[in-house]
């Protein structure tokens, strides 16, 4: 049994922190990760079995509208994560940019990371697996986790549903940033399946693991913005599946 959680932060540029950097360095930009601020992180746990067995666990998503602040929503993804050790984290991007703003975040707040996003010295041991660093591999170029969810069929609709949020300004728009936020990581669990079926993981088939995790979603939050747009995309793979054993036969 091999134990994953997906994960995906939201940001914001803080005002405060950037005026502070102007002041020591003019040249300071915006887009260094040391002037942004978490407001959301949505962390998906689930499990495969040695036979590829999906299990589904437990969705969750904190933003600092529902939470307070960043030190709380920092502090249940890693309350989140504390109780589950067994659980390698999936990020893309993550190693680069997730990583050191978390970190900071929890200097900040005095927390203490779980063990999944603590650099230890020694062999890598795939507690925190950066997908986006092994679909570079060796080589000098990356991709974005758009660009293979759109190799893999997913519909352009729930892509640009996840890069179109604005900075929150209302309750409504809180409730639209949770929703983009926990869209990305379901996403990012259907890419890493369809990873693990071209690495040869025993019994994984990205068609059926991605039925059963948007399924799954759409029983559990059937209020989410995207419903209608991922049973769509459920029933075209249901579909797929159906009509390739239909030949088989």
């Amino acid at each position: 049994m091999k134990n994953y959680v997906a994960f995906d932060c939201e940001y914001v540029w803080d005002e405060h922190l950037y005026e502070a950097h102007r002041a020591i360095d003019t040249r300071s930009e915006r887009r260094a990760i040391a002037v942004k601020q978490v407001i959301a992180i949505s962390a998906y746990a689930f499990s495969i079995a040695d036979d590829g067995q999906l299990t589904i666990g437990v969705h969750s998503t904190w933003t600092s509208h529902t939470w307070g602040d960043e030190a709380a929503v920092i502090e249940r993804f890693c309350d989140f994560l504390h109780f589950r050790p067994d659980h390698s984290v999936i990020g893309f991007g993550s190693l680069a940019v997730d990583l050191p703003i978390v970190t900071m975040a929890a200097m900040a707040a005095g927390l203490r990371l779980p063990d999944q996003l603590r650099d230890c010295a020694g062999r890598w041991d795939k507690r925190h697996v950066d997908l986006g660093m092994l679909m570079k591999g060796r080589g000098k170029t990356w991709t974005h986790l758009s660009q293979l969810a759109i190799r893999l069929g997913i519909p352009a609709s729930l892509l640009a549903a996840k890069s179109d949020v604005p900075i929150p300004t209302s309750s409504e728009e809180w409730v639209a940033l949770g929703d983009h936020v926990t869209l990305d990581a379901l996403l990012l669990a259907l890419v890493w399946s369809a990873w693990l079926a071209t690495q040869g993981e025993p019994g994984v088939r990205y068609a059926p693991c991605a039925i059963a995790h948007i399924g799954t979603f759409l029983r559990r939050q059937p209020e989410h913005r995207m419903v209608a747009e991922l049973a769509a995309y459920q029933r075209q793979l249901e579909e797929g599946m159906a009509a390739e054993y239909e030949r088989a036969a």
